[in-house]
């Protein structure tokens, strides 16, 4: 299932990957000051961070540039929540923090 990006808030989609149920969130948001990424260094502008979360707490992150094909990671290793309910408040804090209008 396709995310649906939104200006503000939080889009949520749930769907299968391989036969694992991935929980997935989007906003949408500015960042003038950038955000680190792994692959590239610092972007900004209008960004879109999409975060995905598996059935056993596995924490996905992910960033572009709104309307871009090409993703990239936030730094760090891996990320593994435990809880899978607390996937909506890890990514409104993160999306919160990467904001820098």
């Amino acid at each position: 299932m396709p995310v649906r990006p939104a200006r503000t808030g939080i889009v949520h989609t749930k769907h299968k990957n391989g036969g694992i149920h991935m929980d997935k969130k989007s906003t949408i948001f500015t960042a003038t000051h950038g955000v680190m990424t792994s692959e590239v260094g610092v972007i900004s502008g209008e960004l879109e961070l999409v975060t995905s979360c598996d059935d056993d707490g596995v924490l996905t992150l992910a960033i572009t540039y709104v309307g871009a094909e090409e993703w990239y990671s936030l730094p760090g290793e891996e990320y593994r929540l435990h809880d899978v309910r607390d996937h909506e408040v890890v990514h409104g804090m993160l999306a919160a923090v990467l904001e820098r209008p």
